[in-house]
């Protein structure tokens, strides 16, 4: 599979401006928005690489389904799980260190069988390809509120 993640760039370049906060917004920085991406990147797409590939049948629900169709999460919904919390000191350079770590973890994730699955706590069990979405679907969220937080200052 051909990896596009077109996300993890966006994120990139919003590095610079990881200390801006705007509580109207978000109680996180732009740079604990970035981390909580790649936190989850690299998690998701590590447990893909660690998965044995799985042909059972995955249930899907109805808030999945509507987030798949749609592309969208719902703001101030979610509850983020503690591997994917975000460090509020994290420096330009460590975030520039673990967006390598996750670009890596993506390459490795979409190179692996298309059967390899990861299971989101909510939504269920996704495979390689549905869970990469879903790793753009909630990246997209976050680049939304760093645009937001930005626009807002």
């Amino acid at each position: 599979m051909t990896l596009d993640l077109p996300t993890l760039n966006k994120l990139n370049n919003y590095i610079p401006r990881c200390s801006v906060r705007n509580e109207k917004v978000s109680k996180w920085t732009v740079g604990m928005q970035i981390e909580h991406c790649l936190l989850g990147t690299r998690g998701i797409c590590s447990a893909l690489v660690k998965s044995k590939p799985n042909a059972g049948k995955i249930k899907k629900g109805f808030l999945r389904r509507i987030i798949f169709l749609t592309g969208t999460i719902p703001r101030g919904r979610g509850k983020s799980p503690d591997a994917a919390l975000p460090n509020e000191q994290t420096t330009e350079s460590e975030l520039r260190e673990l967006l390598a770590e996750a670009s890596l973890s993506a390459q490795k994730a979409a190179e692996s069988d298309c059967d390899c699955w990861w299971k989101h706590f909510a939504f269920g069990v996704m495979k390689r390809d549905e869970a990469l979405r879903f790793v753009e679907i909630h990246n997209k969220h976050h680049l939304k509120i760093i645009s937001d937080i930005l626009s807002h200052n």
